[in-house]
């Protein structure tokens, strides 16, 4: 819900001009906004070619987002923003997936998704089952130490979305 509605404002701030990411405003990661009338004028010598490619990829990235939460019902975009899925996805990489609740979190047992759990927390882990009905063990993939909880037992979840959609951060773009 909170995605939609800094997809909303997103949408407000380029009717004036403004680029700014959904990621931006949920959780301050990424490119702050910036005014971008000149973005359209790309012979302007203050705006650097790097900056540029940054918002073109950022307006491609939020197009492709658009699309995916337009195509599919019930679906849900994350940006991966640690490294507790490493290597299979990085921080900057958008995934998506469309939610299935609790009756059919079963049916997805062994994937990797995007999870929420009861307090609202937005994970991306491996599921896996556990003893006890309705309930489950989250696991990060990446052997990276400073990752905390690599492994959540005995989690309930509202709901579990496997990942269908991904894409990777353009590496040349800073």
């Amino acid at each position: 819900m909170q995605f939609k509605k800094a997809q909303k404002l997103t949408n407000i701030f380029k009717t004036l001009h403004v680029i700014c990411s959904c990621e931006w405003l949920l959780f301050g990661i990424g490119q702050p906004p910036q005014l971008c009338q000149s973005l359209t004028k790309l012979n302007n010598s203050q705006i650097k070619a790097e900056e540029v490619t940054y918002w073109d990829d950022e307006i491609a990235a939020q197009q492709e987002i658009n699309f995916f939460l337009k195509a599919n019902r019930n679906a849900i975009v994350l940006l991966v923003n640690d490294k507790s899925m490493e290597p299979y996805f990085n921080v900057g990489d958008y995934v998506g997936g469309k939610k299935r609740f609790v009756e059919n979190i079963n049916s997805i047992v062994g994937m990797d998704c995007i999870v929420q759990l009861k307090n609202k927390i937005q994970l991306i882990r491996h599921v896996k089952n556990c003893n006890k009905p309705d309930v489950f063990n989250l696991y990060c993939k990446s052997w990276d130490a400073s990752i905390i909880n690599p492994a959540l037992y005995e989690v309930e979840l509202n709901f579990a979305a496997p990942i269908i959609w991904h894409r990777k951060k353009d590496e040349k773009v800073p």
